[in-house]
């Protein structure tokens, strides 16, 4: 199964030029890499999906979104259409980071209409699951996790099913000094497909694509990739520099 790895931007660059040094960077780089057996996507903030469309064109480069709005069109003001999204060329979209969850109140509920949408306009959608540290320590990262897949998931056809992405991204490994054990990554993947097994078959569970996010940096991201059951890597800060994230790349081009 290809290597899946991605860079989730969110809004730390401050310009479109600083992007666009970026991109062009980035573009460079993956021209040095064969990606035969590799998926690579970027998701800038909205602003510079456009721009991102122009540079990453005929590119080894998917293009992605950090969020969407659930319906496709309307009188939603501040909201992003999955429409347009589509029409820029967009394939992956991120859904359900914690970020959102903590800062804009989303819930499970909300997050299943999002992958609706997904559904709707042809979009891939890269949902994020994952428990935060108190739920862990109470023993519920499994209760958490199975919750999240049964909602977020509910009522969506079986094939499109097939080519979602799940990202386990546990939320008190993000933004620390490192990720997750290969303990609990390992554990954590093959409870996610055994919980797909469970709620739908065991050749969904198996094949399902199962990414890691959580603190992945240069020292880190080989010894994850190595771990049984992990399909690929989403990344923030270790990807912000074009040159640290090919190297990211590279590890996976050669599993």
């Amino acid at each position: 199964m290809e290597k899946i790895i991605g860079a989730n931007l969110k809004i730390y660059f401050k310009s479109k030029k600083e992007f666009k040094e970026y991109a062009e960077a980035l573009v460079q780089e993956m021209n040095n890499i064969n990606s035969d057996s590799l998926k690579v996507f970027v998701l800038p903030d909205f602003l510079n999906i456009p721009q991102a469309s122009e540079i990453f064109k005929n590119t080894k480069i998917y293009l992605g979104a950090q969020d969407l709005f659930w319906e496709d069109y309307g009188p939603y003001t501040g909201a992003i259409s999955p429409l347009i999204l589509k029409d820029l060329g967009c394939t992956y979209i991120f859904i359900g980071h914690s970020e959102r969850r903590r800062y804009f109140n989303e819930n499970d509920q909300i997050l299943n209409k999002k992958v609706h949408a997904c559904y709707r306009t042809g979009l891939t959608p890269i949902i994020l699951i994952g428990e935060t540290e108190e739920e862990r320590n109470y023993g519920l990262a499994d209760i958490t996790i199975e919750k999240q897949i049964r909602i977020i998931l509910h009522d969506l056809p079986y094939d499109f099913l097939k080519n979602i992405i799940i990202m386990y991204e546990p939320v008190w490994a993000i933004g620390k000094a490192d990720a997750a054990t290969p303990e609990i990554i390992e554990y954590s993947h093959e409870f996610i497909r055994k919980t797909l097994s469970r709620i739908y078959d065991k050749n969904l569970g198996e094949n399902m694509r199962v990414i890691y996010g959580g603190s992945v940096n240069l020292s880190n991201a080989a010894e994850i990739l190595k771990i049984k059951g992990v399909d690929g890597l989403g990344a923030t800060r270790a990807s912000l520099n074009p040159h640290e994230f090919a190297k990211i790349i590279r590890f996976a081009e050669k599993m």
